[in-house]
């Protein structure tokens, strides 16, 4: 028996179109590759928004921002093993994102991803425009709420969410 399925969060055109999304929603300032990458898991499963460590109001927009999540079938693997597997397809997307000009190539090589202006074909744009808009609450979350928490150190978002070595930062 030949079984086949498809798995957005390993799937390189998924990965981008997701990123897309992020930068996107976000404007156009410039996003730091490791977080865009953090930032990326929940976008990818929302539901894991619940695992971030968080207090008052931004726990009550990360159980809006979980409800984006549509039903899963099988056993998903632990966030960290997510994170780990998701990284190469994450790579390659934004590699082609700066090889196709969506992205800027001297921020990249600096470790930010920042939009250029050339705009995305317009079934894209329609495209992700949509997805953001009826996941609103995710993207609001992920892009404002997570904003607000420094990327590094003891309390950082690598320290929240478990996706990342903190203790050696230097902050």
């Amino acid at each position: 028996m030949i079984q086949l399925a498809f798995e957005p969060a390993f799937d390189p055109f998924h990965s981008a179109f997701r990123l897309l999304r992020q930068l996107e929603y976000g404007g156009a300032k410039q996003v730091f590759l490791p977080r865009l990458k953090v930032l990326d898991v929940f976008v990818a499963e929302p539901r894991r928004c619940l695992d971030i460590r968080l207090q008052g109001e931004q726990k009550k927009a990360a159980r809006l921002a979980a409800k984006c999540q549509k039903p899963t079938y099988g056993h998903r693997p632990s966030k960290q093993a997510l994170f780990n597997r998701m990284s190469p397809m994450q790579d390659a997307a934004l590699q082609t994102l700066v090889s196709q000009g969506f992205l800027d190539q001297h921020a990249f090589e600096n470790k930010f991803a920042q939009r250029t202006t050339i705009p995305l074909p317009e079934p894209l744009h329609d495209r992700v425009t949509t997805k953001n808009d009826v996941e609103h609450p995710l993207m609001e979350f992920v892009i404002q709420a997570l904003d607000t928490i420094p990327f590094e150190g003891a309390g950082g978002l690598k320290d929240r969410t478990g996706l990342g070595e903190y203790r050696y930062d230097i902050v």
